[in-house]
């Protein structure tokens, strides 16, 4: 390999680029906030309850409300905790133990659920609400049957960027560290 000198010039050029842009994207992605979206219980939910366009790529962010808000986050979470981990539906992310642990003590009436993102966030939405016990990974709310009483509130930015699976899953990364949301892979 005789240009393997100026290929690692080159490598080593592109790599400092990627590195400006990803410290760009953190700060970015550190201001972003979720304005208060709308507000839906499971049993209520149609498709067209929420107005998102068609083909809106970006990022969404479920919360939960505290039933009871006198319960402290964490009793609140270890009743929760029993309706989620049920095993009936399959394919759906699990309570996040990072989240819990920076969670303790969070008195708000909202708690961060679940943030994602896709190329069509109203397609991804939908599923994660009304999918069915399928092997497409999703929160699957309905069929998970015991959350029907809850109220969820979804908000999302549309992020259109030609470049969306470099730039998202670091805008995602930085938001699931801002947030904390008590469900997801990671």
């Amino acid at each position: 390999m005789e240009n393997f000198p100026e290929m690692q010039q080159k490598l080593t050029s592109i790599n400092k680029k990627a590195i400006s842009i990803n410290d760009e994207l953190e700060v970015f992605a550190k201001e972003i906030k979720f304005n208060n979206g709308v507000e839906f219980k499971l049993n209520d939910y149609e498709t067209d309850l929420f107005t998102i366009p068609k083909k809106v790529k970006g990022i969404y962010f479920f919360e939960i409300k505290k039933s009871d808000s006198s319960l402290s986050f964490n009793v609140w979470i270890d009743k929760f905790r029993e309706k989620w981990d049920i095993d009936h539906v399959r394919n759906r992310p699990t309570l996040r133990k990072k989240s819990l642990s920076n969670l303790l003590g969070y008195s708000e009436e909202w708690i961060p659920f679940y943030i994602g993102k896709s190329n069509n966030i109203q397609n991804r939405v939908g599923q994660h609400i009304s999918l069915e016990n399928t092997s497409t990974y999703a929160l699957k709310l309905i069929t998970m049957g015991n959350l029907t009483n809850e109220i969820f509130r979804l908000s999302y930015i549309n992020i259109d960027t030609e470049h969306y699976d470099l730039v998202m899953p670091k805008i995602e990364q930085v938001l699931r560290d801002k947030y904390h949301p008590i469900i997801g892979k990671q």
